[in-house]
Protein backbone atom coordinates (compact mmCIF):
# COMPACT_ATOMS: atom_id res chain seq x y z
CA UNK A 1 0.00 0.00 0.00
CA UNK A 2 2.84 2.48 0.91
CA UNK A 3 4.57 1.35 -2.55
CA UNK A 4 1.16 2.46 -4.20
CA UNK A 5 0.61 5.52 -2.42
CA UNK A 6 4.18 7.31 -3.32
CA UNK A 7 3.47 6.51 -6.68
CA UNK A 8 0.52 8.14 -6.96
CA UNK A 9 2.12 10.89 -4.99
CA UNK A 10 4.64 11.33 -7.71
CA UNK A 11 2.26 11.54 -10.08
CA UNK A 12 -0.01 14.15 -8.44
CA UNK A 13 3.95 15.97 -7.92
CA UNK A 14 4.22 15.33 -11.85
CA UNK A 15 0.59 16.93 -12.83
CA UNK A 16 1.24 19.57 -10.10
CA UNK A 17 4.52 20.76 -12.13
CA UNK A 18 2.46 20.41 -15.20
CA UNK A 19 -0.34 22.71 -14.56
CA UNK A 20 1.38 26.47 -14.87
CA UNK A 21 2.68 25.07 -18.60
CA UNK A 22 -1.12 23.74 -19.14
CA UNK A 23 -2.77 26.88 -18.01
CA UNK A 24 -0.13 29.04 -20.26
CA UNK A 25 -0.85 26.79 -22.94
CA UNK A 26 -4.10 27.30 -22.95
CA UNK A 27 -3.99 30.99 -23.14
CA UNK A 28 -1.44 31.54 -25.60
CA UNK A 29 -3.91 29.05 -28.13
CA UNK A 30 -6.31 31.40 -27.18
CA UNK A 31 -4.40 33.98 -27.95
CA UNK A 32 -3.07 32.58 -31.43
CA UNK A 33 0.60 32.34 -30.31
CA UNK A 34 0.78 28.93 -31.97
CA UNK A 35 4.46 28.63 -31.41
CA UNK A 36 4.34 29.54 -27.56
CA UNK A 37 1.28 27.28 -27.02
CA UNK A 38 3.17 24.51 -28.54
CA UNK A 39 6.47 24.93 -26.37
CA UNK A 40 4.29 25.49 -23.35
CA UNK A 41 2.03 22.37 -24.30
CA UNK A 42 5.15 20.53 -24.93
CA UNK A 43 6.68 21.55 -21.11
CA UNK A 44 3.19 20.06 -19.74
CA UNK A 45 3.48 16.75 -21.45
CA UNK A 46 6.72 16.58 -20.62
CA UNK A 47 6.38 16.69 -17.22
CA UNK A 48 2.64 14.95 -16.91
CA UNK A 49 2.64 12.72 -20.54
CA UNK A 50 -0.69 11.46 -18.76
CA UNK A 51 -2.66 14.79 -19.11
CA UNK A 52 -4.75 14.70 -21.47
CA UNK A 53 -5.52 18.02 -21.89
CA UNK A 54 -2.01 18.96 -22.92
CA UNK A 55 -1.83 16.47 -25.98
CA UNK A 56 -4.80 18.14 -26.85
CA UNK A 57 -3.79 21.74 -26.77
CA UNK A 58 0.01 20.62 -28.02
CA UNK A 59 -1.78 19.08 -31.16
CA UNK A 60 -4.06 21.90 -31.82
CA UNK A 61 -1.26 24.32 -31.83
CA UNK A 62 0.86 21.69 -34.22
CA UNK A 63 -2.18 22.05 -36.07
CA UNK A 64 -2.40 25.50 -36.80
CA UNK A 65 1.20 25.70 -37.02
CA UNK A 66 0.76 23.19 -40.33
CA UNK A 67 2.43 20.25 -38.42
CA UNK A 68 0.34 17.69 -39.23
CA UNK A 69 2.05 14.67 -38.33
CA UNK A 70 2.83 16.10 -35.10
CA UNK A 71 -0.94 16.89 -34.60
CA UNK A 72 -1.83 13.67 -35.79
CA UNK A 73 0.29 12.41 -33.45
CA UNK A 74 -0.42 14.41 -30.34
CA UNK A 75 -4.05 13.91 -31.07
CA UNK A 76 -3.87 10.06 -31.08
CA UNK A 77 -1.89 10.16 -28.31
CA UNK A 78 -4.71 12.17 -25.92
CA UNK A 79 -7.48 9.91 -27.75
CA UNK A 80 -5.47 7.00 -26.56
CA UNK A 81 -5.39 8.35 -22.87
CA UNK A 82 -9.47 8.44 -23.19
CA UNK A 83 -11.05 6.83 -26.29
CA UNK A 84 -14.26 7.92 -25.14
CA UNK A 85 -13.30 11.98 -25.31
CA UNK A 86 -15.85 13.21 -27.71
CA UNK A 87 -13.89 16.67 -28.54
CA UNK A 88 -10.34 15.45 -29.64
CA UNK A 89 -12.35 12.88 -31.77
CA UNK A 90 -13.75 15.98 -33.19
CA UNK A 91 -10.77 17.57 -33.64
CA UNK A 92 -8.74 14.66 -34.96
CA UNK A 93 -11.93 14.06 -37.57
CA UNK A 94 -11.28 17.43 -38.63
CA UNK A 95 -7.34 16.63 -39.15
CA UNK A 96 -7.98 13.55 -41.09
CA UNK A 97 -10.27 15.19 -43.47
CA UNK A 98 -7.66 18.56 -44.31
CA UNK A 99 -5.44 15.50 -44.88
CA UNK A 100 -7.85 13.63 -46.88
CA UNK A 101 -8.26 10.68 -45.03
CA UNK A 102 -11.89 10.66 -45.40
CA UNK A 103 -12.83 7.65 -44.35
CA UNK A 104 -10.62 7.66 -40.90
CA UNK A 105 -12.43 11.44 -40.39
CA UNK A 106 -15.83 10.16 -40.89
CA UNK A 107 -15.30 7.33 -37.90
CA UNK A 108 -14.13 10.14 -35.79
CA UNK A 109 -17.06 12.25 -36.81
CA UNK A 110 -19.54 9.42 -36.25
CA UNK A 111 -17.48 8.72 -32.72
CA UNK A 112 -17.76 12.17 -31.78
CA UNK A 113 -21.76 12.75 -33.02
CA UNK A 114 -22.63 8.91 -30.66
CA UNK A 115 -21.73 11.30 -27.57
CA UNK A 116 -23.64 14.36 -28.81
CA UNK A 117 -26.22 13.49 -31.65
CA UNK A 118 -26.40 16.05 -33.94
CA UNK A 119 -24.35 18.73 -33.41
CA UNK A 120 -23.63 21.25 -35.18
CA UNK A 121 -19.99 21.13 -36.03
CA UNK A 122 -19.57 17.20 -36.27
CA UNK A 123 -22.44 16.78 -38.03
CA UNK A 124 -21.16 19.83 -40.86
CA UNK A 125 -18.28 17.97 -40.85
CA UNK A 126 -19.22 14.29 -41.23
CA UNK A 127 -21.39 15.84 -44.17
CA UNK A 128 -18.58 17.30 -45.63
CA UNK A 129 -16.21 14.75 -45.53
CA UNK A 130 -19.71 12.30 -47.00
CA UNK A 131 -19.52 15.19 -50.06
CA UNK A 132 -15.95 15.08 -50.80
CA UNK A 133 -16.20 11.15 -51.33
CA UNK A 134 -19.52 11.63 -53.65
CA UNK A 135 -21.85 10.29 -51.09
CA UNK A 136 -24.46 12.84 -51.71
CA UNK A 137 -27.70 11.06 -50.35
CA UNK A 138 -26.00 9.92 -46.83
CA UNK A 139 -24.69 13.57 -46.22
CA UNK A 140 -28.43 14.50 -46.71
CA UNK A 141 -29.53 12.04 -44.17
CA UNK A 142 -26.96 13.67 -41.86
CA UNK A 143 -27.69 16.79 -42.53
CA UNK A 144 -31.86 16.77 -42.21
CA UNK A 145 -32.10 16.18 -38.02
CA UNK A 146 -28.97 17.64 -37.33
CA UNK A 147 -31.02 21.13 -39.07
CA UNK A 148 -34.08 19.55 -37.35
CA UNK A 149 -32.04 20.33 -34.20
CA UNK A 150 -30.39 23.35 -35.04
CA UNK A 151 -32.48 25.07 -37.48
CA UNK A 152 -30.48 28.30 -36.32
CA UNK A 153 -27.26 26.72 -37.68
CA UNK A 154 -26.29 28.85 -41.04
CA UNK A 155 -23.07 26.41 -41.92
CA UNK A 156 -25.70 23.49 -41.96
CA UNK A 157 -27.95 24.81 -44.27
CA UNK A 158 -25.45 26.48 -46.29
CA UNK A 159 -23.58 22.61 -46.32
CA UNK A 160 -26.91 21.23 -47.47
CA UNK A 161 -27.07 23.89 -50.73
CA UNK A 162 -23.61 22.70 -51.19
CA UNK A 163 -24.44 18.56 -51.55
CA UNK A 164 -27.66 18.91 -53.06
CA UNK A 165 -25.39 21.67 -55.77
CA UNK A 166 -22.69 18.94 -56.51
CA UNK A 167 -25.25 16.32 -56.29
CA UNK A 168 -26.68 18.31 -59.75
CA UNK A 169 -29.56 19.67 -58.10
CA UNK A 170 -29.39 23.71 -58.15
CA UNK A 171 -32.40 24.45 -58.19
CA UNK A 172 -33.20 22.67 -54.75
CA UNK A 173 -29.55 24.11 -53.52
CA UNK A 174 -30.52 27.54 -54.03
CA UNK A 175 -33.39 27.62 -52.00
CA UNK A 176 -30.66 26.61 -48.82
CA UNK A 177 -28.34 28.85 -49.75
CA UNK A 178 -31.31 31.35 -49.51
CA UNK A 179 -32.26 30.03 -46.40
CA UNK A 180 -28.31 30.74 -44.84
CA UNK A 181 -28.47 33.70 -46.23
Amino acid sequence: AVKRLRGELGALKSTQAALPHLKRALGLVSAKDYAAAQAAAQKAVDHDPGLIHAWHLLAIAREHLNDWPGALEAYERGLSLDPANPPIANDLGRLASKMEMYPQAEALFRHYLSFRPFAPESSNNLAGVLREQMRYDEAIEVLKPALEAHPDKVMLWNTLGTVLEDKGEIEQASIFYAEAL
